[in-house]
């Protein structure tokens, strides 16, 4: 395997193409895990995940992608968020914070008690 600092950055997805390919090959997930270790370091997945997507592997799936999850999506797409996103920043300092908020409240006309004195 080469070093990541040779060939850029290991992705999770890379590590699961590996993990796929070496539990095919008849390795077991300590002998994986030892190997990403010594290419990716401290951001090598967890021995657990190694374990995992190896069982996954044995059983017979096929995919290296996640699998789509039930509930609330990571981002909002409504409109009020998009424009609201839109005029925000990361928050620095109290000075941002109170100039998010004030931004916010202002956009959306709604009352925030502390931010209204």
């Amino acid at each position: 395997m080469a070093s990541a600092g040779a060939s850029g950055t290991v992705t999770v997805e890379d590590q699961r193409s590996y993990i796929k390919i070496e539990t095919l090959r008849g390795k077991n997930p300590t002998e994986i895990h030892s190997a990403l270790r010594e290419v990716c370091g401290e951001h090598t997945v967890d021995r657990s995940t190694v374990s995992r997507w190896a069982t996954r592997f044995l059983e017979g799936r096929v995919t290296i992608k996640d699998d789509p999850r039930p509930g609330r999506p990571k981002t909002s797409t409504d409109e009020l968020s998009v424009k609201t996103r839109g005029g925000l920043s990361c928050a620095r300092s109290w000075s941002d914070v109170r100039r998010n908020v004030t931004s916010y409240r202002d956009f959306t006309n709604i009352s925030i008690p502390y931010f209204d004195k």
